[in-house]
């Protein structure tokens, strides 16, 4: 979660990757954003989610969450 420099609901875009890859971004709506894609490889993949930050709330960055994906 953002560091919170004061107080409110956080705005913004997160962008969603895979390791360095980018595979979308997504508008927070009342502090949350998604991303749906169809396109995973099989295997597993690493997906982190990078906040942008706004004059409330600290950018930052998740640590990375392990996705299976099965033929």
């Amino acid at each position: 979660m953002a560091a919170v420099k004061n107080s409110g609901t956080p705005t913004g875009t997160v962008s969603f990757c895979d390791g360095t890859q980018l595979l979308g971004s997504g508008t927070l709506a009342n502090g949350v954003a998604s991303l749906a894609v169809s396109f995973f490889p099989e295997g597993s993949d690493k997906i982190t989610a990078d906040y942008s930050g706004d004059a409330n709330f600290n950018p930052n960055i998740s640590q990375p969450q392990r996705q299976v994906v099965k033929p």
